[in-house]
């Protein structure tokens, strides 16, 4: 509950307090806007060598893996993988503690806090933008769901900036099929929209807790900072380390079951294998369109290609792992099994 239900603050102080949440939702929108910048010129420079070659290359990391023994391959993979999300999940730790600590209770509720598929679609549309990976949109949702307990927006916004970024979507139209850019579309839109707002009806949300905002502050631009201080320690205590052993775990798996290889086999089973490992690794933004690209190449069933293009971006093991952390084990399984089984009917339609 907030303050504002125990004290009537005076005018000034209430005038104070709209004109510092103002500033907040400002500089909120400039971290976005920064981001979306970013991420726009690399997605750019990424269309302008597909259209050019035709293709798309894998990342190159910083290390050589093949260099290092087997022992120390994950960790070379490891440092390569946070090399090229360094810049992308610094920003999410900020958005989602400028989320939680600026944006006073009242404007959650009209946006992220409304009922039925109002809430969902908000998310969704503040996601999308973002094109974030999985594990660097982890943060914004802790931001989020920290602050307004409810999980169908906050779900939705994380799966949404993954898998409905703009760019993979112009990418998959560019480089693949239609129809397996159409299916990886819709199905990608079922599963931020209709998957959030279905997993928020099994998954019952806690009362709400403790939360770190300004408003539970003296309206001030020093308790405005204590309260980004606060968030920000809290999002990244709840978020970093869940992305480090994640990212160690799904590195290591990558290495260990290779997509390129097992997806090459016909057959359900091997699809399914498929599918599921390349639920739980992590893969930078646009790491799963090479290796779909390549099953295809190598002759490979389109669901297996589909299934990594779905799967792929939309959720890994470092999110499910802040999943299980924040709201529940039980979640972490069902937006697991939610995504896999949307990867499987894609695939069988098409």
């Amino acid at each position: 509950m907030s303050s504002s239900t125990e004290l009537t603050p005076s005018a000034p102080e209430a005038g104070r307090a709209v004109a510092l949440a103002a500033v907040g939702a400002i500089l909120l929108l400039l971290l976005v806007g920064a981001l979306v910048t970013y991420k726009a010129t690399g997605a750019m420079a990424a269309m302008a060598k597909a259209r050019a070659t035709g293709s798309l290359a894998p990342k190159l990391g910083w290390l050589a893996v093949q260099d290092f023994p087997n022992w120390l391959k994950p960790l070379a993979g490891t440092i390569n993988y946070f090399s090229w999300v360094f810049v992308a999940l610094a920003f999410g730790v900020l958005i989602g503690a400028a989320t939680s600590a600026w944006i006073p209770d009242r404007w959650h509720a009209r946006t992220l806090g409304g009922g039925g598929v109002r809430g969902p679609l908000m998310g969704a549309l503040m996601g999308a933008p973002l094109m974030l990976c999985s594990c660097c949109v982890l943060p914004v949702f802790e931001g989020v769901y920290g602050r307004t307990r409810r999980l169908g927006p906050a779900l939705a916004l994380m799966l949404a900036a993954p898998a409905l970024n703009p760019f993979a979507h112009a990418l998959t139209f560019l480089l693949f099929p239609a129809d397996i850019a159409v299916a990886r579309l819709v199905a990608s839109l079922f599963l931020v929209l209709g998957g959030s707002a279905g997993l928020a009806l099994l998954i019952k949300d806690p009362a709400a807790a403790d939360r770190c905002s300004m408003e539970l502050s003296p309206p001030s631009v020093r308790g405005m900072m204590r309260a980004l201080g606060r968030s920000l320690a809290k999002v990244a205590s709840r978020s970093l380390p869940a992305v480090l052993v994640g990212v160690v775990a799904s590195v290591t798996l990558s290495q260990a079951v290779p997509i390129s290889s097992i997806g090459l086999s016909h057959g359900a089973a091997t699809t399914f294998l498929t599918i599921a490992v390349a639920l739980l690794v992590a893969f930078p933004t646009f790491g799963e369109i090479p290796i779909a690209l390549a099953l295809l190449a190598a002759g490979a069933p389109k669901a297996a290609a589909l299934g990594v293009l779905i799967a792929g971006p939309a959720i890994n093991l470092p999110s499910l792992l802040g999943l299980k952390r924040s709201v529940s084990p039980r979640a972490a399984v069902l937006v697991a099994l939610a995504v896999f089984a949307t990867c499987a009917i894609a695939g069988a339609v098409v």
